[in-house]
């Protein structure tokens, strides 16, 4: 058995910074969410994912979803992350997506182009088969990108899957394919 002075001396610090940065739009009370990008390593290894709205969280707050996602990347190598959406609206009901304001969707997708240009993949975790007409509206940008895209297959076979729902050690990234929702 070890005294407490050899386990003080097995002892080490690890300290790691994630540098957050979000673009939330100016409003007073930040209800469109462009991008939230975090960045822990230094490598090239980084990753874009693409939901279908924010919900809240912001440069402190962690959700599920980020959390999740966040801890799957870590575990797989990346150095860091962008989390894009369909829609900028942030809500934790996608059915509210209805009150959002055209005027400050407009430039969600510049943001989308650049989170998809910077990362080395793209992660598609949207929630299959809702907002189909949407969506289509952002294959061509989507197309550019196919080398790069992936989704979420979880423990039993299922694709397509939102980091949110059951996420667990045994999801992966399998290539993702246009056919799947009928885009």
């Amino acid at each position: 058995m070890k005294n407490k002075i050899e386990v003080r001396n097995m002892i080490e610090t690890d300290q790691k910074q994630i540098n957050t940065e979000v673009k939330l739009l100016k409003d007073g009370e930040h209800t469109y969410r462009y991008m939230l990008k975090k960045q822990w390593g230094e490598g090239e290894k980084t990753a874009a994912i693409m939901m279908l709205n924010p919900s809240k969280a912001d440069s402190l707050k962690l959700d599920l979803t980020v959390m999740n996602v966040t801890n799957y990347l870590v575990d797989n190598g990346f150095s860091g992350m962008s989390i894009v959406n369909l829609f900028s609206y942030m809500s934790t009901n996608p059915n509210n997506l209805k009150y959002r304001n055209q005027d400050y969707e407009r430039i969600n997708v510049e943001y989308i182009e650049q989170a998809f240009e910077d990362a080395s993949i793209i992660i598609i975790a949207w929630t299959r088969g809702e907002k189909i007409t949407e969506k289509r509206k952002i294959k061509g940008i989507l197309k550019k990108y196919e080398h790069k895209l992936k989704c979420f297959k979880d423990g039993n076979e299922k694709i397509m899957r939102h980091p949110s729902r059951g996420f667990n050690d045994k999801w992966t990234l399998v290539d993702y394919n246009f056919d799947i929702e009928g885009l």
